[in-house]
């Protein structure tokens, strides 16, 4: 006899009879099939310690036995196991036995024979049931899983009908699930929410049509309320012109539509009313400011959010400035001053108060003109304004050959690393070097030439070599007569704000592209289901293999999933790295992801600056990469290189011309293999903004050389 618990095509079946004679010759004939695994016995409490043990897939049971009878049994199996299956096979064929076995709930009733179509009949019996109990474990295992997602989620079939909804898709409506079921979308939506639906879906299963669709739609519950949600919506996978029907995730979108409105009816009772208003952060910084502010102090939109809100205004004096003043204070309070407006003769009178919004504290600046400035005054006020501004200034005379710089003030000293007896006298053009795009220069240029403002980005170099990006805005100082007597430049190191938006545009690419592999890679295995499932429907009877196929089609589909997950969380950018042994975080993950008779070298590599938990999985990908390509007996090594480590392994290797492919997402050399490991990889080396190359080893195998990575800094009493 086969051992319990192989695969899903081998059963397990505890007969028991009191006949040894019935029994000895019902083991027999069931013994005849492969799939089938028999233990037989007259005892009672051999029969519970294989259910409590869980060996039992199916109970074959006698009625008529001394101490307990066949229902009394099956009374006492429910007890440790309710759902699995139990056969009543007596010789006692009345009507009373058999309604009595339904009524106490037995999975079937057969009347013992001893033909051999009776065993065939037993046995068929016995897989059926087995069958569907195993498939009914298994979708009440998927929908736990839907339902653990925690959105509504829903399947409308073909016919326009819905086949499932999730508990939170009931709660969201107010229907319960029984009531949906059945129902068409108009339960739900109105009939522009219905066609909107249609169209959406329409244009997924066109040709040129993306593979989902998010749109907005109000749901409307059982009690009449609608509710604004976001629709995130695909087609169920299918084949030729069949098509199946449509799934979907929900989201609750009305409290992000309310704070919308909210949003707008504060900015409109703002721009129309009459006072120059900002708002400011916790740090003093301006989030937003009115056309009246922006008209008040003389600045753009784009010049003052963002900047603190002193940064047009002048302050006297050592003590903190006002907005520091009053967000240093506990409870804080409301401020009123004057300040000059930088580089006018205006002056302007801010209150400031402090409020709360999202537990955080916000700053309202209410500025009202507070008439001019004594001339006296003005010069002065300037020029404190140039040396004590925040971002890069500095003065240049178009008058002398080269334009030299004739004035820095300390912040341009501070961007770039320059003293200012360095500076003064050098063309305004001496930042620039071999990277600097020439259509920037030529922009600077031209603004020069011809007297005009100049508001553009270029890479420029720092004192000691390192570049970055510069957002040079540039000013023309006129005489009464338009003559350009000077040029004002301003200058603000904006390489981070470059560096987060390149960020976030590798992060959404990666996240499309993922996607998209994703969609195509998951429709073979749910395809190869819904096709089994469709002959499972037309055969009317349950094929063990084919619930092993679906089984695993689905298995692979959650897979799928998990590796699509892995791979957008191993891709988002380190920020902060750590300290890394290599030597202890090389054998922890040797230890998670080796073969037994593999082997592991580890030749000093060192310390690193990198995210431990992402560094982990690096390895054990590369170490399972060895194990699947060279044998469960492959030896690795772990080195140092100059500036970065290296992966060897003695296993065949990768072709030349395979080694520019290894690393995409779905690419493998083997037939069974999912081609996600290497990718989650150099996912993890960009996230890093480390290099990685593959090449062969010495050993005649793979080499993965990974090199630019930083490392940890030692004082010289550690050196």
């Amino acid at each position: 006899m086969s051992a319990v618990g192989i695969s899903d095509t081998q059963i397990s079946v505890v007969v028991i009879d009191d006949d040894e004679s019935f029994l000895s010759m019902t083991e027999a004939f069931l013994d005849n099939y492969d799939d089938l695994s028999v233990v037989a016995t007259t005892d009672h409490d051999s029969v519970l310690e294989a259910v409590e043990a869980g060996t039992a897939d199916c109970v074959v049971s006698d009625y008529d036995m001394p101490g307990m009878d066949g229902l009394e049994l099956l009374e006492t199996v429910r007890e440790a196991d309710s759902s699995l299956p139990y056969i009543l096979y007596t010789g006692r064929g009345s009507e009373d036995v058999a309604s009595d076995a339904i009524s106490a709930g037995v999975t079937d009733y057969l009347q013992k024979g001893g033909s051999r179509d009776v065993y065939r009949l037993l046995a068929n019996r016995i897989r059926n049931a087995v069958a569907e109990t195993r498939v009914r474990g298994r979708a009440e295992r998927y929908e736990t899983i839907v339902e653990a997602l925690g959105y509504p989620a829903y399947v409308v079939d073909e016919e326009g009908e819905f086949r499932f909804v999730n508990e939170a898709f009931a709660d969201l409506t107010g229907y319960s699930v029984e009531e949906i079921i059945g129902a068409e979308p108009a339960l739900i939506k109105s009939p522009e929410g219905v066609d909107r639906a249609a169209s959406e879906l329409g244009d997924v299963l066109s040709a040129t049509g993306a593979d989902t669709a998010r749109f907005d739609v109000d749901i409307l519950t059982a009690d009449g309320e609608a509710i604004p949600c976001r629709d995130h919506m695909a087609a169920l996978p299918y084949e030729g012109e069949e098509f199946e029907g449509s799934v979907g995730i929900l989201r609750n979108v009305a409290a992000e539509r309310e704070r919308e409105r909210e949003l707008h009816q504060f900015q409109r009772m703002v721009e129309t009313a009459g006072e120059a208003i900002a708002a400011l952060d916790a740090e003093g910084r301006v989030t937003y400011a009115n056309e009246a502010f922006h008209d008040l102090l003389s600045v753009d939109a784009d010049d003052i959010v963002g900047e603190p809100y002193m940064a047009p205004l002048v302050w006297k004096g050592d003590d903190p400035d006002p907005v520091t003043e009053l967000l240093a204070r506990s409870p804080p309070a409301t401020r009123t001053f004057e300040t000059p407006v930088a580089g006018s003769d205006r002056r302007v009178e801010t209150t400031l108060s402090v409020s709360r919004a999202n537990e955080e504290r916000v700053v309202t600046a209410v500025v009202r003109d507070a008439g001019t400035i004594d001339d006296d005054l003005d010069v002065d006020l300037g020029a404190r304004v140039l040396e004590e501004a925040s971002i890069g200034i500095t003065l240049t005379g178009p008058r002398r050959e080269g334009c030299p710089i004739l004035f820095v003030n300390d912040a341009f000293c501070a961007i770039t690393g320059y003293d200012r007896e360095d500076v003064i006298g050098e063309s305004h053009n001496f930042l620039q070097g071999p990277a600097t795009e020439q259509r920037a220069t030529e922009t600077l240029r031209r603004g020069l030439d011809e007297g005009e403002s100049v508001d553009t980005e270029l890479l420029n170099y720092r004192a000691d070599g390192t570049p970055f990006w510069n957002r040079v805005e540039i000013e023309p100082v006129r005489e009464e007569d338009g003559t350009v007597t000077h040029f004002l430049g301003f200058q603000r190191d904006v390489t981070d704000e470059r560096m987060a938006v390149r960020e976030a545009s590798r992060h959404e690419e990666r996240i499309e592209r993922l996607t998209s592999d994703l969609s195509h890679d998951i429709k073979t295995p749910l395809s190869v289901a819904q096709g089994h499932l469709e002959l499972l429907a037309e055969e009317g009877s349950v094929d063990p293999e084919r619930v092993e196929t679906i089984d695993d089609a689905l298995d692979r589909s959650l897979e799928l999933l998990s590796e699509f997950r892995t791979l957008v969380e191993t891709g988002a950018s380190v920020h902060d790295p750590a300290e890394v042994d290599l030597d202890a975080l090389v054998a922890e993950a040797w230890g998670s992801a080796a073969a037994e008779e593999a082997t592991l070298s580890i030749d000093e590599p060192g310390q690193v600056l990198a995210d431990p938990q992402r560094l982990k999985r690096l390895f054990e990908n590369l170490f399972r990469n060895s194990i699947d390509h060279a044998g469960a007996d492959v030896h690795v090594t772990v080195g140092a290189l100059p500036n970065g480590f290296y992966v060897a392994d003695d296993g065949p290797g990768v072709p030349p011309a395979e080694r520019d492919r290894v690393f995409d997402s779905g690419y493998s050399s083997r037939d069974d293999g999912h081609g996600s490991g290497l990718a989650i990889v150099e996912q993890i080396v960009d996230a890093h903004g480390w290099g990685v190359e593959v090449t062969g080893s010495e050993a005649g195998g793979a080499r993965f050389e990974f090199t630019g990575i930083r490392l940890p800094r030692r004082l010289p009493s550690e050196v």
